[in-house]
């Protein structure tokens, strides 16, 4: 079995440079729910039999253009952290 991870693309948020503890946690919300910039990357050419993503939308868009139109199994066991 092989397993490859991948990290999303760059997310298109821009952090301020000071915040309070609820402006960070709205931050991170921001963080999450963003696009990303996908354009420097290049689809895969793999066999990939299942593909499992985060449920966050950053990885599915990374997904969609590393993988095309391949079926994705999204899951929320693939998640460093989870904001409240």
């Amino acid at each position: 079995m092989k397993i490859l991870i991948i990290r999303h693309a760059k997310v298109n948020h821009i952090w301020k440079k000071w915040c309070t503890s609820s402006e960070f946690d709205e931050q991170c919300s921001m963080y999450d729910t963003p696009s990303v910039d996908t354009s420097p990357l290049n689809p895969l050419m793999c066999d990939a039999s299942d593909i499992y993503i985060s449920k966050l939308i950053r990885t599915y868009y990374t997904a969609r253009k590393m993988f095309g139109d391949e079926k994705f199994t999204r899951t929320s066991l693939i998640m460093g952290y989870q904001v409240p």
